[in-house]
C-alpha cells in the first residue's frame, strides 16, 4: 500500500511538475521584457516620432473646415451614380447647404488651408466628418470648370494637408483625393502644372503618415489607460491587468525597430518589404498591446505606391496605369 501511494504521489509530482513547464512555457512569450535595452528603445522610438513631424503650413488653425454648415449628399446623383468626371456639374444647381458647404471649402483654402495644431487629430474628437469632406470634394471638382477653379485647388490643398498631417485614415483619403484629382484632370484634359504639380503626392508624406499611425495609437492608449477614473464614466482597462509597462516597452520597441533606419527617403518598396510579416497577426510578438494596435502596414504602403506611380505617369504624360 505504501509503496503504491509512493508510486501515486510520484506520478502526480511529476504531473503537477509538468503543468507547471508547461504554463511558464506557455505564459512567458506573453510576459518577458522586449529583447532591446530600454536606451535602445526610447532612441529607435524618438526616431519614430521624429519621422512623425508634421509639416508647419498644415497646422494652421481650423476655421471653415472646422465649422462646416450642415450638409447631406443622401440622393445627390453626383456621389451616388458617380458621373465621369466629364460630365460638367453647375454649382448654382446643387442643393444650397451643399454649395455653402463648397464655398467653405473654398474660404478655407483662401485662409491658408490648416486641419489645426494636433498632431494625432484621431486622439482627441476630428473637427470634421473625414469621409464625407472626401465625398464632398469631388462633388467640387465636378463643379470647378477650370484646372484653377478655386474649389479644385481647395480640394488639392485640402487632398496635400491629409497626407502631411495625418495618420493612415487620414493620408488615404488625401492619396485618394490625389487620384480622384488625377482622375479629373485627364477627364477635363488639364496638363498637369500650378497647383496639379505642386500638390502631387509623395513618398516621405507616406513614410510620414506611417510612423504617425505608429505614434498616434500609441498616444491614444496612453491617454486611455493613464486617464484618471471619473465617476459616471466609462472606465478604462486597468493597466495591472496586461501588465502594461512590459506592453508599453514591447510596442516602442516593435515599431521602432521596424522603422529603424528608415528615413522620409526610404523607397515604399523597400518600407513596405519591412511590414511584410506584420499583416500576419499569428507572427507578431506575444503582445496583447501590440496585437491589438496591429494593421496591415504593408499592403496600405503599396496601395499608396501605386497612387505615386500613376500620379506620376499622370505628370510625366504618360498612359494610366494598367491597374487605374
Amino acid at each position: 500500500m505504501a509503496r503504491g501511494l509512493r508510486t501515486t504521489l510520484i506520478v502526480v509530482g511529476l504531473a503537477l511538475l509538468g503543468a507547471a513547464i508547461w504554463g511558464a512555457l506557455t505564459v512567458y512569450p506573453w510576459i518577458k521584457p522586449p529583447p532591446e535595452d530600454p536606451e535602445v528603445i526610447a532612441r529607435r522610438w524618438a526616431h519614430v516620432e521624429s519621422l512623425a513631424e508634421v509639416s508647419e503650413a498644415s497646422g494652421r488653425p481650423l476655421e471653415e473646415l472646422g465649422e462646416l454648415p450642415a450638409f447631406s449628399l443622401d440622393g445627390l446623383p453626383l456621389v451616388e451614380q458617380r458621373p465621369p468626371y466629364d460630365e460638367l456639374a453647375n454649382i448654382d444647381e446643387l442643393p444650397p447647404e451643399v454649395a455653402a458647404a463648397i464655398d467653405a471649402l473654398v474660404q478655407w483654402h483662401h485662409r491658408g488651408g490648416g486641419l489645426g495644431p494636433e498632431r494625432c487629430p484621431h486622439v482627441g474628437e476630428r473637427p470634421f466628418p473625414l469621409l464625407k469632406v472626401f465625398e464632398l470634394a469631388r462633388v467640387a471638382l465636378h463643379v470647378s470648370t477650370t484646372a484653377d477653379d478655386a474649389p479644385a485647388l481647395a480640394v488639392l490643398q485640402l487632398a496635400e494637408h491629409l497626407r502631411d498631417r495625418g495618420p493612415l485614415l487620414d493620408g488615404a483619403v488625401g492619396l485618394a483625393l490625389a487620384k480622384e484629382s488625377v482622375r479629373w484632370a485627364r477627364a477635363r484634359g488639364y496638363p498637369p502644372t500650378g497647383a496639379l504639380l505642386e500638390r502631387r503626392p509623395r513618398a516621405p508624406q507616406v513614410v510620414a503618415m506611417l510612423a504617425r499611425e505608429m505614434v498616434c495609437s500609441f498616444e491614444l492608449v496612453e491617454r486611455e489607460l493613464s486617464r484618471e477614473l471619473q465617476p459616471g464614466k466609462d472606465a478604462p482597462v486597468p493597466a495591472g491587468l496586461i501588465g502594461y509597462e512590459r506592453e508599453r516597452a514591447m510596442v516602442q520597441w516593435y515599431w521602432g525597430e521596424r522603422l529603424h533606419g528608415v528615413s522620409k527617403d526610404t523607397s515604399l518598396e523597400t518600407l513596405a518589404a519591412r511590414l511584410r510579416d506584420d499583416d500576419d497577426l499569428e507572427a507578431l510578438p506575444k503582445s496583447v498591446l501590440l496585437r491589438a494596435l496591429a494593421v496591415p502596414m504593408a499592403g496600405r504602403v503599396e496601395d499608396a505606391a501605386r497612387t505615386i506611380a500613376d500620379y506620376d505617369a499622370f505628370v510625366e504624360g504618360r498612359p494610366p496605369l494598367a491597374d487605374e
